[in-house]
């Protein structure tokens, strides 16, 4: 597989930054620890989209909410899974204006942002020195609002041939396709049609 490391959608960070009430040259720690501007934090080092459970818990402490504080107790019972479905972190914000944060302590309620693994559709017999991904866009509408799939739109949508994308390979060295000769059949419940152009090619 491709490992790639996206951005995230500069409009949802804008949008981000503009709801928080910040400039975006606040310093905050990075993925790595150390201190960047809040704009770069939320363009490449934190996700921003699923809403962290710690992040809705101080949500629900501070707005004293009862849809939140339910779905956030340990008795939720599939009430929080049935909540975030479709919501993202700037619905809360948005949902709940008069909760402010610091720029440093809600970076501190955010995942990391982590790469996507993508499997290589491209035999490096058939392509010396490329590598091929078959992607699905993931876009779609919850809450009167477009949802888009982090790295897939990234790549779909803000990658040109010039841009250089942060990559690295995952091998699994106990797969090995059968020898070209044998008779196949191929089942990606998961994985798409991506790995098998690889082994037709």
């Amino acid at each position: 597989a491709l490992a790639v490391y996206p951005q995230n959608d500069p409009a949802l960070v804008d949008e981000l930054l503009t709801t928080l009430c910040a400039r975006g040259d606040e310093l905050v720690p990075g993925r790595d620890g150390h201190s960047v501007p809040l704009r770069d934090a939320l363009a490449s080092h934190y996700e921003i989209t699923r809403i962290p459970k710690p992040l809705l818990e101080a949500f629900a402490k501070r707005t004293d909410d009862e849809l939140l504080k339910r779905v956030t107790s340990p008795t939720a019972n599939g009430e929080l899974t049935k909540f975030l479905w479709g919501r993202e972190i700037i619905d809360l914000l948005l949902a709940h204006p008069a909760v402010k944060f610091q720029a440093a302590e809600f970076i501190s309620f955010l995942r990391k942002l982590q790469p996507r693994l993508y499997s290589i559709s491209s035999s490096p017999k058939a392509h010396p020195g490329q590598v091929h991904l078959t992607i699905s866009t993931v876009r779609y509408e919850s809450l009167g609002r477009t949802r888009k799939g982090v790295c897939s739109t990234f790549l779909a949508d803000r990658v040109c041939p010039e841009t250089p994308v942060p990559v690295f390979v995952h091998t699994n060295k106990a797969f090995r396709p059968p020898p070209p000769d044998a008779p196949l059949i191929m089942v990606g419940p998961g994985t798409g049609i991506a790995p098998f152009r690889a082994f037709l090619e």
